[in-house]
């Protein structure tokens, strides 16, 4: 928690420097403005965390091009509303403090600048690579063999939670950079293992390589689609449809 609050520390201190860039006067309403700012940065982060935490767990980044895209657009949401934020407890404070206030921070052009728009960019995918790499490390205490147990479940951790997942509920699994993605009955689950060592604690017989970059259970397959050069999609119950190659169409069940 501690490093959460320092690293959007660190930001927050970051905005302070733009700020006072683009501020035109040195006088006392100047520094109490930028000291506002700070302060609503400050409580707008760490309560914007929780929320960034779910959706990194809810929109994993490194999946495909899609996910970047969604966070792009939640960073400029989530910017926009600290600078909206910030303008706010700038208009409160000068209404109670200074009489006849204004300010040229009352104008968003202008308060975007004193409330940097770049830096909130990057404090945003600051958490996001934050709370990934925490994930990462809890993963990393969970020993691959005890992924199984007697009931045949799988141990994943979600959001510092452990759950056991039932095989049955498997439906694929994808690799996706350095982790790979388990698609089930009740959700996505991400694991930091490579798909191959995954691969080799499953039941060979209900768990078959169709790609490279995927493992079906065989009891989720509907139907194949073949083309001529012996690739095509699979097809499954769950409605999703899955690349496999010819490398590994001796595997699928014909």
């Amino acid at each position: 928690m501690y490093k959460q609050i320092i690293l959007i520390g660190v930001f927050v201190f970051l905005n302070l420097i733009f700020g006072r860039m683009f501020q035109n006067t040195i006088n006392s309403l100047c520094y109490a403005e930028l000291g506002v700012f700070a302060f609503s940065s400050f409580l707008f982060w760490n309560f914007t965390a929780k929320i960034i935490k779910t959706w990194n767990i809810k929109w994993y980044i490194f999946q495909d091009i899609k996910m970047v895209g969604i966070h792009a657009g939640l960073a400029i949401m989530t910017s926009l509303m600290n600078v909206l934020i910030g303008q706010w407890f700038i208009f409160v404070y000068g209404y109670f403090m200074y009489e006849g206030y204004e300010s040229f921070n009352y104008y968003f052009l202008n308060a975007s600048h004193t409330n940097h728009i770049a830096v909130n960019l990057l404090c945003y995918f600051s958490l996001v690579f934050y709370f990934l790499n925490n994930s990462k490390k809890e993963e990393q205490f969970v020993d691959e063999k005890d992924d199984f147990n007697i009931y045949d479940k799988i141990l994943v951790s979600k959001s510092g939670t452990k759950y056991l997942i039932n095989l049955e509920d498997l439906i694929y699994v994808e690799s996706s950079n350095n982790c790979i993605v388990l698609h089930t009955e009740k959700g996505k689950f991400v694991k930091y293992q490579s798909l191959k060592s995954f691969q080799d604690i499953l039941p060979e017989r209900q768990f078959i390589r169709t790609h490279r970059s995927f493992i079906v259970n065989v009891n989720y397959i509907a139907c194949i689609l073949k083309n001529k050069n012996g690739d095509g999609i699979l097809k499954l119950i769950s409605g999703d449809e899955l690349k496999f190659s010819r490398t590994y169409q001796h595997l699928i069940i014909q």
